[in-house]
């Protein structure tokens, strides 16, 4: 949707720029049914947390730990102690910061992709068409 700078973190001031991009993509808060955020407690602080100010508008957004973030201190706690984990996140770091700082790169990457896709598409092994995710 979009990505803002906020200066002050505070969940009535995210709340507050929360509400105005939906209201910029004429999305109603009423709608939400969910949210996942961090474990910072400016987002699912219990008594004045983002999520309850939230909630109090719209009692089915339901919080949710992120996934991604759980995830990710999972893989931290793995890597710590599997050096073989480690090595691999570091070398994908490294692939991922080579790829991205280069638009040529970049395109070359989706390109091959695409390739890839196109005859993984023609062998059957992936199906296109309606009600396919």
């Amino acid at each position: 949707m979009d990505i803002i700078h906020v200066k002050d973190t505070t969940a009535s001031t995210l709340k507050e720029e929360i509400l105005f991009v939906l209201s910029h993509h004429n999305l109603d808060v009423q709608s939400i049914k969910g949210q996942g955020y961090d474990g910072a407690s400016n987002m699912h602080g219990e008594w004045n947390g983002l999520q309850v100010l939230f909630i109090n508008d719209c009692p089915y957004a339901y919080y949710v730990h992120s996934l991604a973030h759980q995830l990710q201190l999972a893989f931290i706690v793995v890597a710590r102690e599997i050096y073989d984990v480690h090595t691999f996140f570091q070398n994908l770091i490294f692939i991922v910061n080579i790829v991205s700082a280069s638009c040529k790169r970049n395109d070359e990457l989706w390109t091959f992709q695409a390739v890839i896709i196109e005859h993984l598409v023609d062998i059957g092994e992936i199906k296109t068409g309606k009600e396919v995710n």
